[in-house]
């Protein structure tokens, strides 16, 4: 009884140090980073949430993102994205202030986006 008892705890020992990863595959990225609540443009330090709303009618460009990321907890700097890359345009939009909202380009057209706070403060992205 101890014998087969003793046989069971080594092969379930050997079998959890025996994963090894295949010759010339690269090794599975895991990340315990957090993903950000919404999909996000910070702009002027401030952080806009991306609307599904879409804008029809823009004004002048306001600027453009710079960076992106999607790695909530690492500090960005610039005018950056979560969810849209570098170069990304973003517009104001008529009769409304950009510090209230503003528009993002898309592939399918422009998506409002509307101030949720300053960055790093609470209710903002970051906190």
């Amino acid at each position: 009884m101890k014998r087969t008892f003793l046989l069971v705890l080594i092969t379930l020992f050997l079998s959890g140090c025996g994963q090894t990863q295949a010759e010339g595959q690269s090794p599975q990225k895991q990340t315990s980073a957090p993903s950000w609540a919404y999909e996000l443009v910070n702009w002027n330090h401030h952080i806009y949430k991306v609307t599904s709303e879409t804008v029809s009618s823009i004004g002048e460009q306001v600027g453009s993102v710079t960076n992106y990321s999607d790695v909530e907890s690492t500090p960005q700097k610039g005018t950056f994205s979560n969810a849209f890359p570098v170069g990304t345009k973003l517009f104001a939009i008529p009769n409304v202030p950009t510090s209230t909202a503003f528009a993002v380009q898309t592939k399918n057209g422009y998506l409002k986006a509307v101030d949720v706070g300053a960055y790093g403060q609470k209710g903002g992205a970051s906190n």
